[in-house]
């Protein structure tokens, strides 16, 4: 009587890496192993840190500022006529810190766009290679179920595989 094949376990009582090496080296193994899945999308996670880059350097837009600020009201100060070069400072730091802000919603847009590009493609292909990996080539065809709304409530139509 043929037996089935048991699923591999994992040893419970196995340690993790103490050896700064061994954890260095394990660290690779396991980032090796998640390239492969990352690759198709390498685009996709470049262009959002890219956008995080630019994100955390208008964030420091603020402390530049503040110190402009600071060096030029000092220097203000010791001028007979102050007015013009006040104004004068006002309306760079207004310019400056409105386009700081404009670049940031950008960013903020270009990010919270890509991830969810990223999230939905994901969502599409991951399943569908792990679903080829791990079936019998006869079993790969499996319907979909898809649901739309129809008068809010829920109509389910069946479709082939995507």
């Amino acid at each position: 009587m043929p037996t089935s094949p048991q699923p591999r376990r994992v040893q419970l009582d196995k340690k993790p890496p103490v050896e700064k090496k061994e954890r260095r080296a394990l660290l690779w193994d396991i980032l090796k192993k998640l390239a492969v899945f990352a690759k198709p999308y390498r685009l996709l996670i470049i262009a959002t840190l890219a956008l995080t880059v630019l994100g955390s350097f208008t964030a420091q837009v603020n402390a530049f500022v503040l110190r402009y600020t600071v060096d030029t009201l000092t220097e203000i100060a010791t001028l007979a006529e102050p007015w013009q070069a006040g104004l004068r400072m006002l309306g760079i730091i207004s310019a400056v810190l409105l386009t700081k802000e404009i670049l940031s919603i950008f960013i903020s847009f270009g990010q919270r766009f890509l991830v969810k590009r990223f999230v939905s493609t994901c969502h599409v292909t991951c399943p569908k290679k792990s679903l080829s990996a791990s079936l019998p080539i006869g079993w790969r065809f499996i319907p979909v179920v898809k649901t739309t709304v129809v008068n809010c409530k829920p109509v389910l139509i069946m479709g082939s595989a995507v």
